[in-house]
């Protein structure tokens, strides 16, 4: 019987420092240092663990939804979008574009740290903004809808 309290000890020990910011998790778990995305070649995967929204004419990818459009200026979304993001639990930002439109992100699930990408782009548009937004998991085929549900909330938080 202490055998098991004890593998049980080591083990929450394990998902407790594994699974913090910079933990073990975080080291076995890479992201890969992926290349930031070019919305206009963008070529999605047959897997279903992605989840694009781009409004038309920005992308040859087939976006799984047309992106919105905001009654703002790029530089309004730019702010809002960015204290939204920061306000979003366990996300890094990897990438920043010289222009500032452009944005790569890493966000990781809470215990086990799977990391997904996020790549943004903001696009000013007839006199208002929108946006081309592509998350993606890194590990695993499926996602059980991670990465839409993260892109629904996203543009969500910017209305």
């Amino acid at each position: 019987m202490w055998t098991w309290i004890a593998v049980a000890i080591v083990g929450i020990a394990i998902l407790f420092v594994g699974g913090t910011q910079g933990g073990v998790f975080d080291k076995l778990l890479s992201h890969k240092n992926p290349t930031p995305v070019d919305f206009r070649a963008l070529t999605l995967p047959e897997s279903p663990n992605k989840y694009l929204i781009a409004p038309a004419g920005t992308t040859t990818a087939k976006a799984d939804e047309t992106a919105p459009s905001f009654a703002m200026p790029v530089a309004d979304l730019k702010i809002k979008f960015l204290a939204m993001v920061a306000a979003q639990p366990n996300v890094e930002k990897l990438w920043e574009s010289p222009d500032g439109l452009k944005f790569q992100y890493v966000q990781r699930t809470p215990i086990m740290r799977w990391p997904d990408i996020i790549d943004v782009q903001l696009l000013a548009q007839d006199g208002g903004s929108t946006l081309a937004l592509y998350s993606r998991s890194v590990y695993g085929y499926s996602d059980m809808g991670v990465n839409k549900a993260r892109v629904t909330a996203w543009v969500a938080g910017l209305k």
